[in-house]
């Protein structure tokens, strides 16, 4: 059972952003090798406030911070009763054509992050060539610590019609 609302305020060269959801039920993992299944079920409100602001010409900056706090948090899972990060979004534009942009995602709980630059290139009408990386760091048992053996390398081509 999930409960949300968002929210959006317009406060002259920011929007402030927030969103809430509330959830009944959901099953997170556990680390007792004994239990029958695996996972718990949870009670959780995850939240997030966040600022958008773009006064620099075709540039967008977003920052935010968010938290997951466990009502009834189990002993037996990975995250804390309270699991607290923030995130930084830069975006670019270069003329018509080139778009860079680059998102920083890291717990305050661990030592736990994420770093994504990617770079577009609408090089005809309709059509976008995309490259970027996701970078993972942190602990093995963190929430992108898991994937630090796992780094990559993507491109994208797209037609949109």
């Amino acid at each position: 059972t999930q409960y949300g609302m968002t929210l959006g305020k317009d406060l002259g060269p920011v929007v402030l952003k927030a969103e809430a959801v509330y959830t009944d039920g959901m099953k997170y993992q556990v680390t007792d090798p004994n239990d029958a299944d695996g996972v718990v079920p949870q009670k959780t409100l995850n939240w997030a406030l966040g600022l958008d602001y773009t006064e620099i010409a075709d540039t967008r900056i977003n920052v935010q911070f968010f938290q997951s706090h466990f009502f009834n948090h189990s002993p037996d899972i990975i995250q804390s009763k309270d699991e607290n990060g923030y995130s930084l979004l830069v975006n670019r534009k270069f003329g018509n054509k080139v778009e860079a942009q680059v998102l920083f995602i890291a717990s305050l709980n661990r030592s736990d992050w994420l770093l994504r630059p990617r770079l577009m290139w609408n090089f005809e009408k309709n059509w976008r060539l995309a490259v970027g990386a996701d970078i993972f760091n942190g602990p093995p048992l963190g929430f992108f610590g898991r994937y630090d053996r796992s780094d990559r390398v993507y491109s994208e081509l797209r037609y949109s019609f």
